[in-house]
């Protein structure tokens, strides 16, 4: 009878995960608010940290810039208008061209979207997005979750004035009461004074530029795990949050086997540092909230443009605190034995800060956590930090550690 019980949940589970287009209401959901008439958002605490740590106002954003978008929406499936939808989406040139069946090695984007357009003139289908299914429908509601924001950088006028372009990404669903929703992610980018925002469709959910993957690739997502899992002796992955798991299913990539391939190798590569006290290693690879605390210690002002080769005295002095125990207690990680490493996933972005740009470069978050062997008489200590890895083409192209979760000495000053 155990064995029924444990088929059904999982052929559940297998059907839910079949059948989606991911419903994103299974998050932590906080509250809903009616913006207008059918458009609804939706605020998850996850979601919103995002943006929250930028001081940005995700609901008064929504309310601002994305609840106007409908009107755009509405009036492209009013006019089956693909001209217009197509020139609001990202595309990857090498998969468009492919669909097309072009020869030209290397086509420029404007003469895509002109053969696009007139594939679909021609033919009444559109092979890329499938937008000719989403032009047949009936605009009936739109639900608005935020997804994700960048950190706004302002650009100097003059004494009086900054100008401040913001970018951040929404998560849109048409129809979301209907039993085949449209979702997709929208890049909105407006600015700090009166100018026409910018839009950008940057995923047409499970239909472009991320493709459907072929049945079971996907199968992580729908796995009946425990929220601790051995990825070797001494170092286990925890299942991320909800949200975050979800932003992984939407960039179709299963963050456990990111931790396997890329993280545990690098998580290991600092513990034997550590062991070694190898003081290079690490300091060499914290960022810029590090950096800027080092400088505020030495009383110079930390420039984010600098070149890296100044660096070299903010890394002499974070070295030489270390050893006299005065900055952030990372002596204690040279000193006291390692028994167990956690990684559990914090993040995930494709970077489009060009939403044309033809590149295939994904960036993660993680928590890596080292737990060191308790003292006598003492509790546990350890040192959750918040890692970035730059993956291009498949390769590590890049990582640095961001910032250390369990010490308040980055917070002494102000690093944002």
């Amino acid at each position: 009878m155990k064995n029924i019980s444990l088929i059904l949940i999982l052929l559940f589970f297998a059907m839910e995960i079949m059948s989606q287009e991911t419903d994103f209401f299974k998050l932590n959901v906080k509250k809903e608010e009616m913006l207008a008439l059918g458009i609804v958002y939706t605020s998850d605490l996850d979601a919103e940290r995002g943006f929250t740590k930028h001081n940005l106002d995700p609901l008064r954003i929504a309310k601002e810039h994305v609840l106007p978008f409908k009107d755009t929406i509405i009036e492209i499936l009013k006019n089956k208008d693909f001209k217009s939808i197509a020139r609001k989406t990202n595309i990857v040139k090498t998969e468009l061209k492919t669909k097309l069946n072009l020869e030209d090695s290397d086509p420029d984007f404007e003469f895509l979207l002109e053969k696009w357009e007139t594939f679909y003139k021609k033919n009444g289908a559109d092979p890329y997005c499938s937008y000719d299914k989403f032009l047949n429908i009936h605009f009936d509601g739109m639900d608005i979750l935020p997804y994700e924001s960048e950190k706004p950088t302002s650009i100097r006028i003059d004494d009086n004035d900054n100008f401040t372009p913001i970018d951040v990404t929404y998560l849109i669903r048409i129809n979301p009461k209907s039993k085949t929703p449209h979702s997709f992610l929208l890049n909105v980018k407006f600015f700090n004074r009166p100018m026409r925002p910018l839009y950008y469709l940057t995923r047409y959910i499970d239909h472009c530029p991320a493709h459907n993957l072929k049945s079971g690739e996907e199968s992580w997502y729908s796995e009946i795990l425990t929220n601790i899992y051995e990825i070797e002796p001494g170092i286990h992955y925890e299942n991320p949050n909800p949200f975050i798991r979800y932003k992984f299913l939407i960039n179709r990539i299963n963050p456990r086997k990111i931790a396997e391939t890329y993280v545990t190798n690098h998580a290991k590569e600092l513990k034997n540092s550590f062991e070694r006290e190898d003081l290079f290693v690490f300091v060499r690879r914290l960022g810029y909230k590090f950096l800027k605390f080092s400088a505020n210690q030495m009383n110079e002002e930390y420039n984010d443009w600098e070149d890296v080769r100044d660096h070299k005295q903010l890394y002499e002095n974070i070295h030489n605190r270390i050893l006299n125990d005065s900055f952030c207690g990372f002596k204690d990680l040279y000193k006291h034995k390692i028994i167990q490493i956690k990684i559990q996933p914090d993040n995930v972005k494709l970077r489009e800060q060009n939403p044309r740009e033809e590149i295939d470069r994904f960036d993660f978050d993680y928590l890596v956590t080292f737990i060191l062997e308790s003292k006598e008489g003492k509790g546990q200590k350890s040192f959750p930090f918040r890692i970035h890895y730059g993956i291009t083409e498949n390769r590590l192209s890049s990582y640095s550690i961001e910032d250390i979760l369990s010490s308040d000495c980055l917070r002494s000053t102000v690093v944002q």
